[in-house]
């Protein structure tokens, strides 16, 4: 009976301490840690989830986007050539280039030197000369026309102006109008026929000129 009893004390004592032992390793605040941990990490792999369900979303949006402006763009070019391809069918020559000219351009500085040209023709139309009117003086003035007509059109040729003999011809029978009409209206300065018939033959010399020179410039 003795040892019995012993026996059963011994098994009691090792079953007390095994239950303090998981005790000792099951405490309240490490088990809490260890849910909150549990629950943490669930939660971040289903926010993970939403994030990467938007991601994919977003990106599916965008090559929708990009491929409607694919082909926005695809059917803008298919209609401009199919209107190239009408023009082209009915003889326009709109779409062809203009071919450009070799070599540099004669007349660097015709734009600066028809503007003393046109200083110059007003200066004599509205300062009186001392001197009385000759035939060389008139045959001068109207030589600052020819000069005129040859400045204008290389200006016009380099800025690859469309009719630039005729644009060249009415800028210089407009600046001869003015002139003689200023003439008119002041009463020193007096109408010199001789210069207003030669000013128009100079003018169309100039303007040839200018064309000759421009046509044969390599």
């Amino acid at each position: 009976m003795h040892h019995i009893g012993s026996l059963n004390y011994l098994l009691i004592g090792r079953t007390c301490s095994k239950l303090t032992f998981f005790s000792s390793l099951v405490e309240p605040d490490r088990l809490l840690d260890s849910i909150c941990t549990c629950y943490a990490a669930s939660m971040n792999r289903q926010l993970r989830r939403v994030q990467s369900k938007q991601d994919r979303k977003t990106d599916r949006e965008k090559e929708k986007r990009r491929a409607a402006r694919r082909e926005r763009l695809s059917s803008i070019r298919r209609r401009r050539q199919r209107v190239r391809r009408k023009q082209g069918e009915e003889g326009t020559d709109i779409t062809t280039p203009r071919p450009k000219r070799k070599g540099k351009l004669p007349g660097r500085f015709s734009g600066v030197l028809m503007g003393l040209t046109v200083v110059f023709i007003i200066m004599q139309a509205v300062v009186a000369s001392p001197e009385p009117t000759t035939t060389i003086n008139s045959v001068l003035s109207a030589a600052f026309f020819l000069l005129f007509g040859y400045f204008v059109y290389l200006w016009l040729k380099r800025r690859e102006t469309d009719n630039a003999v005729v644009l060249s011809l009415l800028f210089g029978v407009l600046l001869a109008v003015g002139v003689t009409v200023a003439k008119n209206l002041s009463p020193a300065i007096a109408v010199d026929l001789l210069e207003l018939v030669l000013t128009l033959p100079l003018l169309v010399l100039g303007v040839f000129l200018g064309r000759l020179v421009f046509i044969h410039s390599p």
